[in-house]
């Protein structure tokens, strides 16, 4: 990106170089626009990082006047495009090239006559080397062929290796062709088969020495789909399943295939564009509304930001304080169709009759009611106060579920509690239970608490956990924990534990944690805590080890508190293996004193002391749930609650890395606020106490998460429930105004308008370019900065003027689109194949710098991005100032951006440009022709003030121009009023300045003649100049004479005055006497003036040209010459000012920029123009 400075204090005269050792300040990554408007300070300078890349000045190559469809275009390493198409005058596989220089080539591949119909789909990519490789169809579009441009070619015509992959096939559209790193080549095609049923997608891949066929989507896709590859070797199939209306990406990595959801809905998915970015990431671009909008999306892989979907997938509530949303989970798949099952309890349904509402999963994820509802035995039972899903516990391979009812009667009418186990089948969850289970004790509250158990003794069942928290003995030793053990008979309790600690309650949190030290056996832990607003005693935690006879009645290991009432054990998380050793770790709060417990598993099991701890508020810890690895980063995320009603999903880490609060303590959660996926913050709503995160309901690949509130619902004093299904995403939807931005009106609409084809590509900048084809066969290029930004960011929008039969777009890493288009441009009446492409020149800033009148000046570049300039300023009386203006600030007179102004001299009649010239101590030197008193004058800057001197008289004509030489001389070419055109050199300081020697060129010139001249890439005066009817072209050679170049007559029909080229001279020529059609001859350095003729430039007045050896646009000249030239010009018409190269074929195009009058308006007067080595151009005129 160009840099322009806007500190005032870092031009001087002289630059010290110390300076750039100044420390550096402002953003430290970022790229492009992606960085644009910010400022950073070096070397002393503020400088600002400016929006515009340069690339919108449009090139066209031509290539042939065939007639091409179904284009498609890659780019190689070297920067050479390659295009393929189908030629429908002769029935050929066409192939184009267009090289960085600007050469083109075409050949035929395969094919002569119409009747073979080849090539008339094609894809093309290019490996390494630069050889390409093209699929394309065949035989009436029934064969499947590919071309592999040779790398060795022993034979004559043997430049392309051609095979048949594929015949007899009834093939739909364009076969899409990708390639691995390793240089394989993979095809994708979509045909219509007997076998398959229609629109099946095939894939055909090759493995060295034979291909490989696939099927991929056995019907219904949709005819436009994307085939890519990423860095990692992995495949990756965009298309639309019309059956389902599900716009999806099947992944293959080498045999495992994943498949994910990208979108949903009637009317969406066509047209189709994919492409990944340098990091492998994907964008997608497709129609939505049958074609007449679109939507971008982007691939999150790896992100943070934007993981959770802002819309939830399922919102119930009730307003009902009927414990609505109890335990909710979607652990479950019932009937095991690959959806997962929401599961949730009420249990004050009908006066605490109590029940379970299960919500099966399904292509369309789940109802907004539920699908089965299991009731209690009767009023009061409570059930479903607690549940929990239990795997296969009965060893028919389906989930059973388990169901807390803690006040249940046995069959006595006493109120023990009981759970009843119902088992799942290929219909679902079956109504009537499997299994009953009760106390023996009164009012023991059997069931309070469910949980499963994992596999504690190894026989393959699930086995269970019940919590009797009612429970007391005679030594007010209260709660009981349940083990119960799975197997195809329940046999009931196998293990009971009974709490021993006073003021506290066993089982008050239970957990089925997994295998904590690695020997096969799941294990389960326990807490001894009671509620918040409870006087509780010391609070207790203990590990019970499952073994090949189950779970002991005696605790592994137990960890107890001290002090009283500090709620240690209130609640107890499985962590998952959270600092990678390969056993599971658990997370045990203590509320009443903000703290979380880390303890980690090993071989031997739990120590007596933990790992670390976190400082937690507000009861935050209360319920810690796994949520997946949602960011992509191999690192299990948390979803954690507090007390107050507040639920996170907060990044996980390797608990070896340093907490975010810079205590140097380890966390298993990163707890910077850059790293909060999700904060819902509903005070005393009771949200964060029911957590539950998994499953995958409508099976998009994507995973879900839940969280519940018993206490918060729709009624307005905020009671009832509310149980909330998110999920995270793997792509972020946003939808393109394309109507609005390219001014489509509802009678466009009506009258059929619509997207048909979309080119979707990223550059290594993470730029989105996109080539929209329009009905009507009309083509517009989109651009957004960068790949962070939103669809509702500004989009830069290139009309491709005129109409197109077809067109497509690749982009090179550093963002410039290439386009191969086949149309009817609007300078031309037959159709003809093209190269387009952006090459630079877009004016970054416009400023009003001086009122100057009648203007004649010069501009230099002292440092990228700031120039000077020298000019007139008209005063009164036909008097001007002469004035120095440049990016600094320490001028007199102070101006907008920067910019600084001095008046050098007053009273002067200035009628040529100003020259303005530096020595190599940055001075400025200011040279300029007094015409009233014909003399020239010198000004130097020193200080503040400026040293004035004369350094010539009887300057007498027209023809004026200064160079400064390395040693600082100075050379002077003018007419002096007796010996005519001159060189004249001077040398001095300050304002002592004398002539050394003065060389006559020609005495024949006349005062209003013209003259230009220039140090050439010798190094020597070269000087073009009019004498009587010829234009003559005079040389210094190295001893310092003077040579004839050549000598061109110069016939009534020049018009304006000529142009030194990088090779030569552009002479301006009449096409018609008085009229001046940007017509010019180009004589090359031989003299020779029959190489070049028909160069147009589309300018009115050849007086107001500027024309620039550019070495960013070498250009070769018309197919039968072999002159070349890298000119650019620009000029002032009557609608503004104009840009383009020196090519007859291109339409030129009207500046834009920032300045408050928009477009550039014209100019009358003479303009100057300088280049930067990076290709900025500096353009001063007046308006």
């Amino acid at each position: 990106m160009p840099l322009a400075t806007t500190s005032p204090s870092f031009l001087q005269e002289e630059i010290d170089s110390e300076q750039y050792t100044d420390g550096f300040s402002g953003p430290s990554t970022g790229w492009g626009e992606s960085v644009a408007g910010s400022v950073f300070i070096d070397g002393g300078a503020d400088w600002e990082i400016t929006s515009t890349r340069g690339v919108d000045d449009w090139m066209e190559y031509w290539v042939s006047n065939d007639t091409i469809e179904h284009f498609d275009v890659a780019i190689g390493p070297d920067g050479t495009a390659k295009a393929c198409g189908h030629n429908t005058a002769n029935g050929s596989l066409e192939f184009f090239t267009l090289s960085p220089d600007g050469e083109t080539s075409r050949e035929a591949i395969d094919g002569h006559w119409p009747e073979e119909n080849v090539g008339s789909k094609c894809s093309i990519i290019i490996d390494y080397r630069g050889l390409a490789r093209i699929a394309y169809l065949d035989s009436g579009e029934n064969s499947l062929k590919i071309a592999r441009q040779n790398d060795f070619t022993p034979l004559a015509d043997d430049d392309w290796l051609i095979r048949t992959l594929v015949e007899d096939a009834n093939i739909i559209d364009q076969p899409k062709i990708a390639m691995y790193s390793n240089g394989s080549i993979v095809i994708a095609y979509q045909s219509n088969t007997d076998e398959l049923g229609q629109n099946a997608i095939h894939l055909v891949s090759y493995f060295g020495s034979w291909w490989h066929h696939r099927v991929l989507v056995e019907s219904n896709a949709a005819p436009d789909f994307t085939l890519n590859i990423d860095a990692e070797d992995v495949l990756h199939l965009s298309y639309l399943d019309w059956s389902t209306n599900r716009l999806g990406v099947i992944s293959l990595d080498g045999d495992q295939r994943a498949y994910s959801v990208v979108d949903e809905g009637v009317g969406i998915g066509q047209p189709l564009g994919h492409h990944l970015d340098s990091s492998s990431r994907a964008q997608l671009v497709y129609g939505i509304e049958n074609g007449s909008e679109l939507r971008i999306v982007r691939d999150l892989t790896g992100r943070d930001s934007g993981r959770v979907s802002p819309d939830p997938v399922l919102l119930l509530e009730t307003s009902e304080s009927t414990g609505f949303g109890t335990d909710a989970n979607a652990d479950a798949d019932y009937n095991q169709d690959g959806f997962s099952d929401l599961t949730y309890g009420e249990p004050g349904y009908a006066n605490d009759t109590g029940a379970v509402h299960i919500h099966y999963g399904s292509i369309t994820g789940y109802a907004s009611s539920s699908d089965v509802t299991l009731f209690g035995p009767h009023e009061g039972a409570r059930f479903g106060a607690s549940l929990a899903v239990v795997g296969n516990s009965t060893g028919t391979g389906y989930d059973n579920l388990l169901v807390g009812s803690p006040l249940a009667t046995n069959s006595s009418g006493n109120t023990t509690g009981a759970v009843y186990l119902y088992s799942g089948s290929a219909l679902g969850l079956i109504s009537n239970p499997t299994w009953v289970g009760t106390s023996d004790t009164i009012n023991s509250h059997f069931g309070s608490r469910v949980d499963h158990a994992g596999d504690i003794n190894g026989d393959g069942y699930s086995d269970m956990l019940v919590t009797e928290l009612g429970w007391s003995n005679a030594d007010n030793d209260k709660g009981r924990v349940h083990v119960i053990e799975g197997g195809s008979i329940i046999q009931g309790i196998s293990t009971t534990i009974t709490g021993d600690t006073p003021n506290v309650i066993l089982g008050y949190a239970i957990a089925g944690i997994g295998d904590s030290n690695g020997d096969g056996f799941d294990d389960i832990a326990i807490g001894s805590s009671d509620d918040v607003t409870a006087v509780s005693g010391r609070g207790q935690a203990q590990i019970h080890l499952g073994s090949a006879n189950g779970i002991s009645e005696i605790a592994n290991t137990t960890w107890i508190r001290i002090d009283q009432w500090t709620l240690f054990g209130h609640s107890i998380s499985a962590l998952g293996d959270v600092n990678d050793d390969g056993y599971t770790d658990i997370a045990i709060s203590e509320m009443g004193v903000n703290k979380i417990w880390i303890y980690h598993g090993s071989a031997s099991g739990f120590t007596s002391q933990s790992n670390y701890s976190m400082t937690s508020n507000n009861g935050w810890g209360l319920n810690i749930q796994p949520a997946g690895d949602i960011n992509d980063d191999g690192v299990i995320d948390f979803l954690i609650g507090d007390l107050q009603g507040r639920t996170e999903i907060l990044q996980g880490q390797h608990s070896s890395d340093v907490n975010a609060d810079g205590s140097g303590q380890p966390s298993f959660v990163d707890l910077s606020a850059d790293h909060l996926f999700l904060d819902v913050s509903n005070a005393n709503s009771g949200f964060g106490k029911i957590l539950s995160a998994g499953g995958d309901c409508d099976r998009d690949g994507v995973h879900e998460f839940i969280f519940a509130s018993t206490e918060s619902g729709t009624n307005a004093g905020g009671t009832g429930g509310t149980v909330i299904v998110m999920e995270t995403r793997d792509w972020e939807l946003s939808d393109i105004p394309i109507t609005q931005m390219l001014d489509i009106t509802t009678e466009i609409l009506a009258a059929g308008w619509f997207i048909e084809g979309i080119d979707l590509s990223v550059d290594a900048q993470g730029r989105t370019h996109l080539l929209l084809h329009e009905y009507g066969n009309h083509f517009t290029h989109l651009e957004r900065p960068n790949e962070l930004q939103t669809s509702a960011d500004p989009w830069s929008m290139t009309h491709l003027a005129g109409t197109y039969l077809d067109a497509a777009m690749a982009v090179t890493p550093a963002g410039q689109p290439v386009f191969v288009t086949d149309g009817l441009h609007q300078p031309q009446s037959a159709r003809k194949v093209n190269f387009l492409r952006p090459e630079g020149g877009t004016f970054v800033h416009s400023e009003a710098l001086f009122s100057v009148g009648d203007h004649y000046g010069s501009i230099a570049i002292l440092s990228s991005g700031r120039s000077a300039i020298a000019h007139s300023s008209e005063v009164s009386s036909g008097t001007q100032h002469v004035v120095y203006t440049y990016q600094g600030g320490l001028g007199s007179i102070n101006g907008p951006a920067g910019f600084s102004s001095d008046i050098v001299a007053s009273g002067t009649h200035i009628e040529q440009d100003i020259q303005l010239l530096f020595d190599t101590n940055s001075i400025p030197h200011i040279v300029w022709r007094d015409s009233d008193i014909e003399e020239i004058h010198l000004a130097i800057k020193n200080g503040s003030t400026w040293d004035q001197s004369t350094l010539a008289t009887a300057a007498n004509g027209n023809q004026f121009g200064a160079i400064m030489a390395e040693n600082g001389s100075i050379v002077l070419m003018y007419r002096h009023n007796v010996s005519g055109l001159v060189t004249e050199w001077h040398n001095g300081t300050g304002e002592d300045w004398s002539s050394s020697s003065m060389t006559v060129i020609s005495n024949a010139t006349e005062e209003t003649g013209r003259a230009i001249f220039r140090h050439n890439a010798d190094g020597n005066l070269e000087i073009l100049f009019e004498d009587n009817q010829s234009l003559w072209q005079h040389r210094f050679n190295d001893a310092g004479t003077v040579s004839t170049g050549f000598n061109q007559q110069v016939s009534s029909n020049q018009s304006g005055i000529s142009h030194f080229t990088s090779n030569g001279i552009l002479i301006p020529i009449e096409e018609e006497i008085g009229e001046w059609n940007g017509y010019y001859v180009l004589v090359d350095d031989s003299g020779s003036s029959n190489s070049v003729r028909d160069i147009r430039i589309s300018c009115p007045d050849p007086n107001l040209v500027v024309i620039l050896a550019d070495s960013h646009s070498t250009l070769q000249r018309a197919a039968n010459s072999d002159s070349i030239t890298s000119e650019r010009y620009i000029c002032s018409t009557s609608t503004g000012i104009i840009t383009d190269y020196l090519e007859p074929s291109v339409n030129p195009i009207q500046l834009t920029g920032t300045s408050s009058s928009g477009n550039y308006p014209s100019t009358q007067f003479p303009m100057d123009a300088v280049v930067e080595d990076n290709g900025t151009w500096h353009l001063l005129f007046s308006v």
